[in-house]
């Protein structure tokens, strides 16, 4: 994909991040994220913090969403780096090294 069709996707996660909800009271405000998948030019799907309603980082439930499609090549496009360490029983949105 062409930079151009990159910056594209990322303008669109941008977007779609300032649709986040903070999900519980905190005393530190949680980031807007918001995140894209795209495969082929063609988008997959997006989500944002607190779409779920339940906890979900906007990447892990994006990511349960599209358990079933074949992300092979896909691109992700996220305005901010997923996670590798949750609480139990919660999954990090990605695997450390």
């Amino acid at each position: 994909m062409s930079d151009p069709g990159r910056r594209i996707w990322m303008e669109r996660a941008v977007d779609v991040a300032r649709r986040s909800r903070c999900e519980h009271s905190r005393a530190t405000p949680a980031p807007n994220v918001g995140v894209v998948i795209v495969k082929d030019g063609e988008l997959l799907g997006e989500s944002f913090r607190g779409e779920t309603g339940n906890g979900d980082h906007a990447e892990y439930g994006l990511l349960a969403r599209l358990a079933d499609a074949d992300l092979t090549g896909a691109e992700v496009y996220a305005t901010l780096e997923p996670c590798t360490r949750r609480n139990e029983p919660k999954q990090p949105c990605a695997h450390g090294c």
